[in-house]
């Protein structure tokens, strides 16, 4: 058995064997000419997907999210900012790169558009190459294609453990996207990890009706 595809920003090949029994066996799993992984498979039809709020959170003797980085124009931006004192914040963390940031960042779009005038502010924190130059143009790229009317800020390079580092106080960077939602009192109210794009069917569905419903709750308190 054998399985391509490409996501954007790799080309990846998945290959096992099929026993008689129905499992996978001896599975490589290719993303370039050094990418490579060892896998297996066993069918259970009563698997569940991973909660995605519990994945990520705020440890232990930290009170509140906190960051600054530049903007497209290089101006800092901190959630201390008088903008978004007050107000419930989305805070995503992305990367142009990213297949599913993509798929999240299109319903984030249409997201702010009708919670703003409600308060909503989003700020997405991208992680992208660590040539500034070439990430600021990728994230205006993304930004303007999908038409994402909120600031976007360069935080730094796409890999989880330096981003896990610009963001000391939750446990770690797991997935892009992850998504933290914040009340009007800059408490964190919930943390998305990763996001079930349209292709997922029920699960994206379920998602982004528990996403509204989170917005609304942020944006009423």
């Amino acid at each position: 058995m054998m399985l391509s595809a490409f996501d954007g920003a790799h080309a990846l090949v998945f290959q096992a064997g099929l026993t008689p029994e129905g499992t996978l066996e001896n599975g490589s799993f290719c993303g370039g000419p050094s990418w490579k992984g060892e896998w297996r498979a066993v069918r259970n039809d009563t698997v569940n997907l991973p909660d995605p709020t519990i994945l990520t959170f705020l440890k232990p003797g930290y009170e509140k999210l906190e960051f600054t980085f530049p903007d497209l124009n290089g101006k800092p931006v901190s959630l201390s900012d008088s903008k978004y004192i007050g107000k419930p914040v989305i805070v995503q963390i992305i990367g142009s790169w990213c297949p599913n940031c993509m798929d999240e960042t299109r319903f984030f779009a249409d997201l702010y558009l009708q919670y703003k005038d409600k308060g909503l502010q989003i700020i997405a924190l991208s992680y992208e190459s660590a040539n500034r130059e070439a990430s600021i143009k990728a994230i205006e790229r993304f930004k303007s294609n999908i038409g994402a009317d909120y600031i976007f800020l360069y935080a730094g390079e796409s890999n989880k453990r330096k981003a896990s580092e610009t963001l000391p106080m939750l446990n770690r960077t797991l997935s892009f996207p992850t998504s933290i939602f914040i009340d009007r009192n800059g408490k964190i109210s919930k943390i998305f990890t990763g996001f079930s794009g349209p292709g997922t069917g029920k699960h994206y569905t379920e998602l982004t009706s528990e996403i509204t419903k989170t917005v609304e709750r942020i944006v009423r308190e």
